[in-house]
């Protein structure tokens, strides 16, 4: 659903805009708290910040060079929420089936066996 640049920078927002206030915000703050190792520099922040507000993601009251006034949308916190259950690893692996389809098989036969030995 989202970059992983554009998550990180969510994950950031989510914690400092608790239940969709608007808060101030210098968005070399921002930068500082993303790893560099995404590479987002002001004028990515500018354009993620931008995108997610044309998406509903969020509201920009006011957004200079230097700071941002923003609040989280209800929208926002249910898409990490799916992004976050999507990277979970399913339960049921490949294995277990063929596991549980053998064990079914060979009850299936034992019974089919034992109804024939009981004249059934």
């Amino acid at each position: 659903m989202f970059d992983k640049k554009t998550h990180t920078v969510l994950h950031y927002l989510e914690s400092q805009c608790p239940s969709g206030n608007y808060k101030v915000l210098d968005k070399q703050d921002v930068l500082d708290a993303i790893p560099s190792k995404f590479g987002v520099d002001l004028a990515t922040l500018d354009e993620i910040i931008d995108n997610l507000a044309q998406r509903e993601y969020l509201v920009s009251k006011y957004q200079d060079d230097e700071q941002m006034c923003i609040a989280l949308t209800p929208k926002v916190y249910s898409a990490l929420l799916k992004n976050a259950e999507g990277n979970e690893k399913p339960k049921f692996d490949r294995k277990i089936y063929f596991i549980v389809g053998a064990i079914a098989f060979v009850g299936a036969l034992l019974g089919v066996i034992c109804g024939k030995l009981l004249g059934f």
